[in-house]
């Protein structure tokens, strides 16, 4: 069995090189896109080739756009045509980090016939993901923009948001809108379905194209409404979200270490149960954090899955 590393990264190269060094092993592989809009030459002194393959695909990645979805899709399709196909994909940020060892993740998805996405109806429980991401057009760019182009893509979603409703309905059809967490790990045969299914479906691809937080919506629609919604399970990353309805979770800090030094720690919220082998959000300057980190990983993740 083999597993592919999808990594999405804009900045911060030296965490995204002990990411790397975290989860490398002779049975994954790791591709990593890196936003178009940050410099490859800071990223490629620093990562050994041998180790991550950067794909030549870049998208200018922007919150709440579809360029997240598209640059996703172009790492899927570039693990997928190389070399040796993976069993499994697992989607990673730049800001994560592994809380468990590498074989206690290798031994757990062996032992799945699960896809760990999280998939929930919209609009979600905990109000954070409501059908008014499907009703807004939505012009992606309004941030990392030239500022002219920034305030006019601003005000233009505000003006839509305000006086204009899209029918979700007339473009999704008989098709049901989920949603959940943009991290997940995936079979071959979930990738398989996803990649088919944006080839054959374009018209239900540009309407997500328009659409707010399609990362958190657009592969979760797809699967839910899949033979293989029976086999949808949480996904593995924890990240901390008490400031509420923020953009960005917590950054981590020493008092998160008690939950993962804790080897029955689970996730377990609103998108479901299951067992936790990432979290997010870490930086370079976490250097003391991620040595307690690599502890735990050590001390706490073969027990806990064993």
């Amino acid at each position: 069995m083999n597993i592919a590393y999808l990594i999405l990264a804009h900045g911060d190269p030296a965490h995204l090189r002990r990411l790397i060094g975290a989860i490398h092993e002779d049975w994954t592989q790791i591709f990593v896109h890196i936003d178009r809009k940050a410099k490859l030459g800071a990223f490629t002194p620093i990562i050994d080739p041998a180790m991550a393959t950067f794909i030549p695909d870049r998208v200018a990645a922007c919150w709440g756009g579809f360029s997240l979805v598209q640059a996703t899709l172009n790492l899927m399709a570039a693990a997928r045509n190389a070399g040796r196909a993976p069993d499994w994909y697992v989607l990673l940020s730049g800001a994560d980090y592994p809380i468990r060892s590498n074989n206690a993740i290798y031994g757990y998805l062996k032992g799945s016939d699960r896809e760990h996405i999280a998939l929930t109806e919209m609009p979600t429980p905990d109000g954070r993901k409501l059908l008014s991401r499907l009703e807004r057009l939505h012009f992606e760019g309004s941030r990392g923009r030239p500022m002219p182009k920034r305030v006019l893509l601003n005000q233009t979603n505000l003006l839509l948001e305000k006086f204009y409703k899209r029918n979700y309905r007339r473009a999704l059809g008989d098709i049901k809108p989920y949603a959940g967490s943009q991290w997940w790990a995936l079979s071959r045969e979930a990738v398989d379905h996803i990649l088919s299914f944006v080839r054959t479906n374009p018209r239900l691809v540009r309407f997500y194209e328009y659409s707010l937080i399609p990362d958190e919506m657009f592969f979760h629609t797809i699967l839910g409404n899949s033979p293989l919604r029976e086999k949808a399970a949480r996904n593995f990353t924890y990240a901390d979200w008490s400031r509420g309805l923020s953009r960005n979770p917590t950054l981590l800090t020493q008092e998160h270490l008690a939950f993962f030094a804790d080897p029955a720690f689970r996730l377990d919220d609103v998108e479901g149960s299951g067992p936790c082998f990432f979290a997010r959000k870490f930086t370079s300057q976490d250097g003391d954090l991620l040595d307690r980190v690599d502890e735990i990983r050590t001390d706490a993740g073969e027990r806990a899955y064993a």
